[in-house]
């Protein structure tokens, strides 16, 4: 027996230009809004959307505001350190 080909039969209500632009709006809402100091939750209660959405779209864009730092910050040059004591060998 044949199976339904359900995606001929429904037509699409939005191209996906417009869904392209809907989302690039969304991500400027909720990056101005956590630039504006709002918390994670509040913004997907506004928003009506799920914090996971927020969390990745401040990932995205690089906008965090509290960094977190390892506990070794002056290890940073170790490893180019020793990659120059090493050069000579090359």
């Amino acid at each position: 027996m044949r199976r339904p080909r359900a995606a001929a039969i429904v037509p699409r209500t939005t191209s996906r230009g417009q869904v392209e632009r809907e989302r690039r709006r969304r991500d400027r809402a909720i990056l101005q809004l956590w630039r504006d100091g709002w918390t994670g939750k509040k913004i997907a209660a506004h928003l009506d959307i799920t914090p996971a959405i927020i969390g990745n779209v401040t990932h995205k864009h690089g906008a965090t505001r509290h960094a977190r730092t390892s506990p070794s910050n002056g290890c940073t040059d170790a490893p180019a350190a020793a990659w120059e004591s090493y050069r000579v060998y090359f």
